[in-house]
């Protein structure tokens, strides 16, 4: 029989997930989940669902199988589709030009082929390079300091021990590593806009995130555009825009945009009508957003890391000309 972890719930109103989530910050959301659909966490004795509503007192029991750190520890897989794009490599990290198309890290609806997955075959040292080696969490992201979504390409620096791993979090956390990106929209937005709400789970599709205009809602989100080109195609208005986000959300771009009306063309999640028959007409799958340029400085150097546009966001730019007035 395997031991039991017990939790009295002592508040109202969450869901199972999002209570143990908050309880258990030594385990992935992720985690939580797959351990609750695998009958590893039972609430009152009975299977429960993830999003079951909560009440004082009820009784959660967690198989301690759950905590087993080994599970967590993303295994080495050599890179036979050439995905691994690295432009930069030195003691302390690399830099890598990540294509749309590849998760980052490995979580419950992806355990391998991730970008983690590919590095550990490249530079098996790594692995050493996390935080906590009792947390699962931060061994399933061993090198990773920031994200870039599935569909998102561009620049990436990933850390090669642990020290690095902590001095380039830490700059990140204090925004002392600026990012720009480049995103295709729907729209003539104003010339130069900065776009500044509250950005949570959505309250209708916990697989999205939502736009808010509180703190009580989510935690505060900036981002800084300015238009590089209007383009336009049978009577058709796209623009090409500079991103700078001063904040690091969960699709915090892709949802400003579309929160002040110019979604991201090809955007799947975060569109409007006419943003998604352009995306459709010309078989557009993923967000036209790129990460294009990382710049900080490391131990007394400045570095500062460009990446070209990739191919399927190049052909599009193509098929429209720039506005002449």
């Amino acid at each position: 029989m395997n031991s039991q972890s017990k939790i009295i719930v002592d508040r109202d109103n969450l869901r199972l997930d999002q209570y143990l989530a908050e309880k258990l910050n030594q385990l992935s959301r992720s985690l939580i989940k797959k351990g609750i659909k695998d009958g590893k966490i039972q609430l009152n004795s009975k299977s429960a669902k993830p999003a079951t509503i909560l009440s004082i007192g009820d009784l959660i029991e967690i198989n301690e199988e759950i905590f087993d750190v080994k599970s967590a520890v993303p295994s080495a897989e050599e890179d036979t589709l050439n995905r691994l794009d690295i432009i930069f490599e030195n003691d302390d990290f690399l830099i890598i030009n990540k294509p749309a198309g590849i998760v980052v890290h490995p979580a419950h609806a992806n355990t391998s082929g991730t970008l983690v997955n590919l590095l550990l075959h490249h530079r098996p040292e790594i692995s050493n390079a996390i935080y906590d080696p009792k947390k699962p969490i931060s061994l399933s992201r061993p090198g990773i300091i920031h994200r870039l979504d599935k569909n998102t390409s561009g620049v990436m620096i990933v850390a090669k021990t642990q020290k690095s791993l902590v001095n380039l979090a830490s700059k990140m956390s204090k925004k002392m590593i600026k990012k720009e990106y480049l995103v295709l929209v729907y729209g003539w937005p104003k010339e130069v806009g900065k776009i500044h709400s509250y950005l949570g789970r959505s309250k209708n599709d916990r697989r999205k995130m939502a736009s808010y205009n509180t703190i009580d809602e989510g935690k505060e989100s900036i981002t800084e555009y300015q238009v590089i080109k209007y383009l336009g195609y049978k009577n058709q208005k796209i623009a090409l825009l500079k991103a700078r986000p001063l904040t690091g959300r969960t699709h915090q771009i892709r949802l400003h945009l579309q929160s002040i009306g110019y979604p991201v063309i090809g955007d799947q999640q975060y569109f409007s009508k006419i943003s998604r028959e352009i995306s459709n007409k010309y078989m557009i799958e993923r967000q036209l957003l790129h990460a294009e340029k990382i710049s900080f400085r490391f131990k007394g150097r400045d570095f500062c890391f460009c990446t070209k546009l990739p191919k399927d966001f190049q052909d599009f730019l193509e098929i429209f000309k720039e506005k002449h007035e």
